[in-house]
């Protein structure tokens, strides 16, 4: 080996370099190889992977744009006029189709690699055209909207619309799991030949390693050669690299050699000079970062460190504190957790399959975010890659967040809006444990639902009272804005029926107090016409009996008279009172009118909230991850908007009663007005047949000379008198039946807290006595017959059966709404409103 050791070290460093560059070369090469593999599935990537899922993101982009744009053409129902609007939507979707369509011929001259993805294409495609399709359908009657003036035309057509659009949602929804669908296989496909190409490359690794093994020896033999000429000269530079090994930097290093020796020397101690200065930079680097590390003690968010081995190098104190707060719970899944242990620990404590957690942070080059649950715990946890200037990895940082109490609020109210959606109102928010933004939420949410049930709950009592009657409920809740103004309405409808039915019931005491006085007055006119009879058989024993006689009958007759014109004026105001009690049923009639138009606003109001929530839903959509808890609190929005257009559906269907009820009220009041203005005719005829028998009484008197030859025509006289007082008490009899059916028609309304309900006694008929003689009884029982008959006619005519039997008195005829029972109460009371179902296709958004 000596000719060897006579070598020139330039020749031996030389000869060693030849072999690392012969090694390098082969290694060039087999990377070359490695190379080609991966050039191969970079361009499939490029050419085939990459343009594909560029072209189905972009027209899933497209297909929720447009489908916003659907929506949007839904709160224009009012612009009949002015269509600007609508034509921006137009030139929206314009520009959407010119996107969906260039994206959809790139995507088709893309070739298809496998029958997967060939397949998956032809779905595509199906779906495609069926969406279109349909778009098509909306687009035309987009254009007719845009075109027509007329309102009717263009409400029908905004209900095609909507009808269409409804058809739209399952389409779209297809459409999008087709593309969804797309996507994922080309991803999976792209890591499938990714995994390939590792493979290849990890084979021509191994070929590298082996061959480099080869070099490293053959190397190792010339160097350990090398070492052997060059031992003593270099064993000087080695005892310099022990003292600079050991932290000498100010040793004096000789550099009288001209070899390569004296070369090394020289730069042994250049390197010297160059490590002293690093090691100082390094000392300035380390206190620094010993400065940082400090400062992340500090901070309040929970960071931890790992290395690239996953082994945990850093955790703060806050991260270690949370840890120790949920400790018992993480030790159910974790039995041998331990939170003084974290520092030092592994990742890989915390999660099921390591392996598949490690081959993530390792293959992490951005930021990573998820939640995992540990015991009862959530935790968020935003992992990012740690790398040195030149790209190397160095670990990975991590941040916690416990997020458990978060989840429990956000459970709490959506626990609570679905038992308020199916009507229960008695759920709240627990605050007693939160603060900050979520215990606000929670007292906003508790307030929204103790208003709303407070105040439905006093509106339906007071509806479902007045049904039944019971004009004294009141709405006495303190309520502002749409809630104010029910409350008003509502207490304004029942004041306004309690002032009308007391307008009734003091008609109809007055009208039975007239015609009782009638009834009376008619008994002492017959009884005073049997006196005037019997003396007429007496005429020619006693003329001055007879005088007498006459002349008090003319008196009585003089003071039937005066009744009669009582009777007359009474019944004049009764038919004043009825027509005023009729224009008080047209003013709560148009009251009741107004609550159904506010409640039919209230509904519309709840309709533009759920259409707002599904385009807040869109943007949420479009948002990403960003704005996932924003979606869930718009469609929280939306449950409750649905279950308020529920709501003021049953108050709504509770009012369409009342009005039902107010009409029939309003008819009932009608005909005791037609009754009233018969009983007027009556009484006029009374008081002109009572002022004829004065006129006769009159006559009599002036004519007592020549009475005994006016006997037989006073007696017929005496007759027809008989009939008439017959007829005139027929007639308060049916006055005074019929004044009592009307009491009892308005006495199932309680005006007052003392008052009851119930109606009136039926009126006793009067025995009348015939008069004396051969054509008394004949006479009185024709009269009587005919004016029966007469009253019975005028009852049927007026809607009152001739012997009421429950009558409206009880509150068992008033008609019945919706299926209800006979008592009055709204069959909307005791059963749920059935869920729109177009209502149901919207939360397909």
């Amino acid at each position: 080996m000596r000719w060897f050791n006579n070598m020139p070290a330039g020749v031996k460093i030389g000869l060693l370099s030849g072999v690392l560059l012969l090694s390098l070369a082969y290694a060039i090469y087999e990377a070359f190889l490695g190379f080609n593999h991966w050039s191969d599935y970079s361009e499939q990537v490029r050419d085939n992977r990459l343009p594909s899922i560029q072209a189905l993101g972009a027209l899933n982009t497209e297909r929720m744009a447009i489908r916003a744009q659907t929506v949007e053409v839904l709160d224009q129902e009012e612009a009949y006029d002015d269509k600007t609007d609508l034509r921006e939507i137009a030139r929206e979707r314009t520009e959407s189709w010119r996107v969906i369509d260039e994206n959809w011929e790139r995507l088709q001259g893309i070739p298809r690699l496998t029958e997967t993805g060939r397949r998956a294409m032809a779905e595509l495609e199906t779906r495609y055209q069926d969406w279109r399709e349909i778009y098509v359908q909306l687009d035309r009657l987009l254009a007719l909207l845009i075109n027509t003036r007329e309102p009717e035309r263009f409400d029908r057509l905004m209900v095609d619309y909507r009808e269409t659009m409804e058809r739209m949602v399952p389409i779209s929804n297809a459409m999008g799991m087709a593309l969804e669908d797309l996507v994922e296989g080309n991803m999976q496909r792209a890591s499938a030949q990714a995994d390939e190409a590792v493979v290849t490359s990890s084979s021509e690794i191994r070929q590298l390693l082996w061959l480099s093994a080869l070099a490293i020896l053959i190397s190792l033999a010339l160097a350990v050669l090398t070492i052997l000429g060059l031992a003593r000269p270099l064993r000087t530079l080695v005892e310099h690299f022990h003292a600079i090994g050991n932290g000498d930097y100010d040793q004096k290093i000789q550099q009288d050699r001209r070899d390569e020796v004296g070369q090394a020397l020289k730069g042994l101690a250049d390197m010297q000079a160059k490590l002293k200065a690093d090691i100082g930079k390094t000392k300035r680097m380390a206190a620094e970062n010993l400065r940082i590390r400090y400062a992340l003690d500090s901070v309040s968010s929970n960071v931890m460190v790992s290395d690239v081995e996953g082994q945990i190098i850093y955790a703060n104190d806050a991260v270690i504190g949370m840890f120790r707060r949920g400790a018992n719970e993480i030790r159910k899944d974790l039995p041998n957790f331990d939170p003084e242990q974290v520092r030092g620990g592994n990742v890989d404590l915390f999660h099921r399959n390591p392996g598949h957690q490690r081959q993530m942070m390792e293959a992490m080059r951005s930021t990573y975010e998820t939640e995992i649950r540990i015991g009862g715990r959530t935790f968020k946890l935003i992992a990012n890659p740690i790398s040195d200037d030149e790209g190397e990895r160095l670990g990975t940082v991590i941040e916690w967040a416990d997020r458990t109490e978060e989840l429990k609020v956000e459970n709490e109210v959506s626990t609570l809006v679905e038992g308020a959606v199916k009507g229960d109102f008695t759920r709240r928010v627990a605050t007693e444990e939160l603060d900050g933004f979520f215990k606000r939420l929670g007292s906003g949410v508790n307030t929204l639902m103790e208003k709303t049930a407070t105040g439905l709950g006093e509106v339906a009592n007071v509806l479902n009272a007045i049904a039944q009657g019971d004009l004294t409920r009141q709405v006495t809740g303190d309520y502002e804005g749409t809630f104010g103004e029910l409350k008003r309405d509502t207490n304004n409808t029942a004041e306004r029926l309690r002032e009308l039915i007391g307008q009734i019931q003091e008609s109809v005491d007055a009208i039975n107090t007239a015609a009782k006085e009638i009834a009376s007055g008619n008994t002492d006119l017959s009884q005073r016409t049997e006196e005037q009879a019997s003396s007429l058989e007496e005429t020619a024993s006693s003329m001055e009996e007879l005088t007498s006689t006459v002349k008090q009958t003319a008196d009585n007759a003089r003071q039937a008279d005066q009744l009669s014109d009582t009777a007359r004026e009474v019944a004049t105001r009764g038919g004043d009172k009825a027509r005023q009690a009729m224009e008080s049923m047209k003013a709560i009639t148009e009251s009741s009118d107004k609550i159904g138009d506010i409640i039919t606003v209230i509904d519309g109001i709840a309709f533009q909230t759920n259409i707002l929530a599904l385009n807040a839903a869109v943007e949420a959509a479009r948002a990403g991850e960003q704005g996932r808890g924003f979606a869930v609190v718009a469609g929280e929005v939306r449950n409750l908007a649905q279950r308020s257009a529920s709501a003021a559906k049953e108050i709504k269907a509770l009012i369409a009663e009342d009005a039902e009820t107010i009409q029939t009220g309003s008819r009932q009041v009608m005909e005791a007005g037609e009754t009233m203005e018969e009983i007027v005719e009556q009484v006029k005829r009374v008081s002109d047949l009572i002022a004829e028998i004065a006129a006769a009484s009159d006559e009599q008197s002036s004519g007592i000379e020549q009475v005994n030859s006016a006997v037989t025509q006073m007696d017929e006289v005496t007759q027809q008198n008989a009939s008439l007082v017959e007829e005139a008490a027929a007639a308060a009899e049916s006055l005074e039946e019929q004044s009592q059916g009307l009491a009892r028609a308005v006495s199932v309304f309680r005006l007052s807290e003392q008052q009851g309900s119930g109606g009136l006694p039926a009126p006793a008929r009067r025995e009348t006595r015939a008069l004396p003689g051969s054509g008394s009884k004949d006479t009185a029982h024709t009269a009587r017959s005919g004016t029966g008959q007469a009253g019975t006619s005028r009852q049927r005519a007026a809607g009152h059966p001739p012997h009421p039997q429950g009558g409206s008195g009880t509150g068992k005829s008033a008609p019945k709404a919706g299926g209800g029972s006979g008592t009055g109460k709204p069959a909307a009371g005791s059963r749920k409103a059935p869920p729109a179902a177009a209502d149901d296709e919207w939360e397909e958004f």
